[in-house]
């Protein structure tokens, strides 16, 4: 702060080449499907689809100059922070994934009640799928986050999470286009990526020993009047994962909620609809619970963390057909303005703010042209 009160404001650009990195990403999948009634209220559904991924990440000069992956001048990235001092620096290897993943799935479908209208069905369902790590995730390069404030590097050695999902669903559907569903379900996941504080300071991405979230499911639509309806879910979860650190040597696994994942979620949407004026209209509300943001894991896994906090979301969007071809949308986005916030978890509640802000309103306008 000078004399005058004020602050002087300076931008020093820093870094160097090792900041600069390439990402790309090659999927390329095949499969096989079959439905076959085993009776007349018994149904299957099922195949196998096989992925394979090839992906790489790399400092973007040493990916122009084709250099080995184990070539010494690569050295290392993450030698300095915004203050000079050392943090954790990494072997300035390109991350690498290049593997194929078989993923089957079957859906067993039992007709509760056989009607073509109404029925009443009861179904088992079994499928296996991935969770590929995005670019920044993989990456080695260490960029300083301003929301963070602190240093983060990529990992990569991160492996793609495999998550085996299994759910129960009975649903009902009505002659008047009502319906309601109540489901319970169970995902494993193997390597779920998680974000944490790491010993030698700053922030990265790790991959979860283990992980799985239980939860239960309602939702339903109803048609409230001729011209308006009302859908909507309300979903309760548990989730927990475990994580590896070592501690004075040994290595300890401990137990969190999982990165990212809400314990309760609630969709509702209510739409009016005018078939004479071509017109429909719907405002739409959402909330979710808090879930784990930022976590201290290898510091101190018992330590407090960061949770996102819930957010009341309301939004509208307006659809008109103008003439035979054109068709006209608005719509505005978090109507409440709710802003963002992360909070650390202490005993008695959500104490302290780790940060907190707001994106404000966003309103759109968009004009459609149909060619037939």
């Amino acid at each position: 702060m000078r004399d005058d009160g004020r602050f002087t404001s300076l931008y020093v650009p820093g870094g160097t080449f090792k900041d600069n990195d390439i990402g790309i990403l090659r999927v390329k999948g095949l499969f096989v499907l079959t439905d076959y009634a085993l009776t007349e209220r018994l149904r299957m559904v099922g195949g196998l689809r096989a992925e394979h991924t090839d992906m790489l990440t790399d400092i973007l000069r040493y990916y122009e100059q084709g250099l080995n992956p184990d070539d010494p001048t690569r050295g290392l990235v993450g030698e300095f922070s915004l203050a000079g001092a050392t943090v954790d620096p990494k072997p300035a290897r390109p991350g690498v994934l290049d593997q194929w993943d078989m993923l089957p799935s079957i859906n067993l479908i039992y007709k509760l009640k056989d009607d073509d209208v109404a029925p009443t069905n009861l179904r088992l369902n079994y499928f296996r799928s991935l969770g590929r790590p995005s670019f920044r995730e993989f990456s080695v390069t260490q960029l300083i986050d301003y929301i963070l404030d602190a240093p983060v590097f990529g990992n990569p050695n991160l492996q793609m999470t495999r998550i085996d999902n299994y759910d129960l669903r009975i649903e009902r559907f009505f002659r008047n286009r009502d319906n309601v569903s109540v489901s319970a379900f169970y995902k494993q996941f193997d390597n779920h990526i998680e974000l944490l504080f790491t010993a030698a300071g700053g922030y990265t991405w790790r991959n979860a020993v283990r992980s799985n979230v239980t939860g239960v499911e309602l939702e339903g639509r109803v048609g409230l009047l001729r011209w308006l309806e009302w859908r909507g879910n309300v979903t309760l979860m548990r989730s927990e994962s475990v994580l590896r650190t070592t501690l004075l040597a040994e290595q300890v696994e401990y137990k969190t909620s999982m990165y990212g994942q809400a314990p309760y979620m609630v969709n509702s949407m209510l739409t009016w609809s005018a078939d004479s004026l071509r017109m429909n209209f719907t405002v739409s509300y959402n909330v979710q619970g808090p879930k784990l943001a930022i976590s201290n894991s290898e510091v101190n896994p018992d330590g407090i963390r960061a949770y996102e906090m819930p957010r009341h979301m309301i939004d509208i969007t307006l659809n008109k057909s103008v003439g035979k071809h054109w068709a006209l949308r608005l719509g505005a986005r978090n109507l409440l303005n709710s802003p963002f916030r992360r909070a650390y978890k202490f005993e008695e509640g959500y104490a302290v703010d780790f940060d907190s802000y707001a994106w404000g309103t966003e309103y759109s306008l968009g004009l459609t042209y149909t060619i037939k």
